[in-house]
């Protein structure tokens, strides 16, 4: 009787190790993110295929590698309190959502991740566990709402609010006292006959050739 329990209970133990696997598997091949395994000394001990492709590496090239030879280094850095991946890394410390760059040649991809350091039993270090979530689209758009905020859309100059906000710097010294600065303001002669004798799209092709013309 002891015999048959002992087997049911290892039964049950590998179902339950083969559900955790396909649920991991579903999970990263649904693309809603993939999970990341470390050793001790920082090398990669899990690493999915995805980001293997990401890499264009093959995944078991990957697996023994440091995790900070897939990113680059200058990129690993929280933006809030501008912690590095090398700083949680050293000092056995969670972390959560950084963003690092993807160390791909040519290509630009950012993820998120997240790390927790594992100790067993006896209060030994093991390496870290964590997450990871594709960021490059996000990215993208943030720099083109940035872009879209700041930037002129017919010219590329800069807006008026973004030149508000230079003027502002402009007249203000570090220290905060009034500082010394000139304005110049540029207009177009005969721009508005330009716009009423050959149409709106000349004047708009008008404007590019001299915004073109002031950053030279």
């Amino acid at each position: 009787s002891q015999d048959l329990g002992y087997r049911n209970e290892i039964e049950r133990a590998r179902g339950d190790l083969e559900r955790a696997r396909r649920l991991l598997s579903d999970h990263e091949a649904a693309g809603r993110g993939w999970f990341w395994e470390t050793d001790a000394r920082g090398n990669l001990s899990h690493v999915p295929h995805s980001v293997a492709n990401v890499l264009r590496a093959v995944r078991e090239e990957l697996v023994s590698r440091p995790l900070t030879s897939i990113l680059l280094q200058d990129s690993a850095r929280d933006e809030q309190d501008g912690r590095t991946l090398a700083f949680h890394m050293s000092t056995r410390s969670a972390f959560s959502d950084l963003s690092v760059r993807a160390a791909v040649e040519g290509e630009e991809r950012w993820w998120s991740i997240s790390g927790t350091p594992i100790f067993n039993d006896f209060g030994r270090f093991e390496g870290f566990r964590g997450s990871g979530t594709d960021l490059t689209e996000i990215r993208k758009s943030q720099h083109e709402l940035s872009k879209l905020a700041q930037f002129d859309q017919l010219t590329g100059l800069f807006n008026r609010v973004r030149m508000k906000a230079l003027l502002e710097q402009s007249l203000t010294t570090p220290m905060g006292k009034p500082n010394v600065c000139a304005l110049f303001l540029l207009d177009l002669d005969r721009f508005k006959s330009v716009n009423d004798t050959l149409g709106h799209p000349a004047g708009d092709a008008l404007l590019r050739q001299v915004a073109k013309r002031l950053e030279h």
